[in-house]
C-alpha cells in the first residue's frame, strides 16, 4: 500500500503538492529538515507540524506542532504529542493549508503466461513420429 498526500489547498505557492509514502515515516511542516516543507511566510504552520508513519496499510499521524493538526471537519486538534490513525479520504489541516490523504492498493504483479504446449509431457505437442519394429514371428 502506498499513501499519497495531496495539497488540496495552500495559501501561497509550494515547491511540492504531493508526497507518496509506501512504508516509513515522513515530517511535515516549515523546517528544512522537514521531508516534506511547506513554505509558510505567516508561520501558522510550526517547523515540524506532524509526523506521518506507515508500514504496511496502517498509516498514523502524530501531532508535533503548538498550533494543532485537525482531521477532517473536526474542532479541536489533535494535541501536541497526540497520534491518530489517517484513513483514505481524510483531511489534514495545518494552519490554513489543507492535505488529502489517499491510500492506493499496491500494483498487483502481471500474471505469469501460461505453459507454452509441448513442455512437460503435453500430448498436443508436435512429436516425432514413432517408428514400430516389425513384429517378428516366433
Amino acid at each position: 500500500m502506498t499513501l499519497r498526500l495531496i495539497l488540496e489547498t495552500a495559501p501561497h505557492p509550494q515547491a511540492r503538492s504531493e508526497f507518496l509514502l509506501a512504508d516509513g515515516q515522513v515530517t511535515i511542516g516549515r523546517g528544512d529538515e522537514c521531508d516534506w516543507k511547506i513554505e509558510d511566510p505567516q508561520m501558522f504552520v510550526s517547523r515540524r507540524h506532524c509526523v506521518i508513519v506507515g508500514a504496511g496499510a496502517q498509516y498514523r499521524v502524530t501531532d508535533e506542532s503548538r498550533g494543532g493538526v485537525f482531521l477532517d471537519s473536526a474542532m479541536a486538534p489533535l494535541g501536541t504529542g497526540v497520534t491518530a490513525p489517517l484513513q483514505s479520504g481524510m483531511r489534514l489541516r495545518l494552519g490554513d493549508f489543507v492535505i488529502r490523504a489517499e491510500v492506493e492498493a499496491a500494483a498487483l504483479a502481471p500474471a505469469t503466461a501460461p505453459a507454452k504446449p509441448g513442455i512437460f509431457g503435453d500430448d498436443s505437442s508436435p512429436r516425432a513420429p514413432r517408428h514400430r519394429r516389425p513384429h517378428a514371428p516366433p
